[in-house]
């Protein structure tokens, strides 16, 4: 909190008016990045795009934004972080996200996912695609070609 407070130019003591521990502070950082990342894919989501350039778009994106964290994708994964509010919904968001996209996917190609497996393909690619970045991290190109392959996109 010390080398916050410093590199903000103010006093530890006016930091801990806003957050009680580093805790705190951490889950407002994670929260905020992962809103930008939200907005960007909404973006995605409501462009004129059609839906297998909105899904690849999506799963880049996803996956360029974990990189860029680096590690803080993995607290996406972590149950302790969702037991926070708005983390649960930042959760539910990503999910709802990925699944519209499944399910505009699965009308317009007649891709069948059944409504149930809508979700847990949301948390697959997710996951994975946090996996991926950790053990296979110099090869961008082919864990974004296997998410897509994943789900059955080329």
């Amino acid at each position: 909190m010390k080398m916050i407070a410093q590199e903000a130019d103010i006093a530890v003591g006016t930091l801990y008016n806003y957050y009680d521990n580093k805790k705190e502070l951490f889950l407002e950082v994670l929260e905020k990045s992962w809103q930008e990342t939200f907005n960007k894919i909404d973006q995605i989501i409501n462009s004129q795009k059609d839906i297998v350039d909105k899904i690849n778009h999506f799963i880049a994106t996803l996956y360029d934004e974990i990189v860029k964290r680096r590690g803080i994708g993995n607290e996406l994964i972590k149950e302790d972080v969702f037991k926070r509010q708005k983390l649960e919904s930042a959760k539910a968001k990503s999910r709802e996200q990925f699944k519209s996209l499944i399910s505009e996917l699965r009308k317009e190609q007649e891709v069948y996912y059944s409504q149930k497996m809508e979700s847990r393909m949301a948390d697959t690619i997710l996951l994975t695609t946090v996996n991926l970045i950790n053990e296979y991290k110099e090869e961008r190109e082919k864990n974004i070609k296997f998410l897509k392959e994943l789900i059955d996109i080329t």
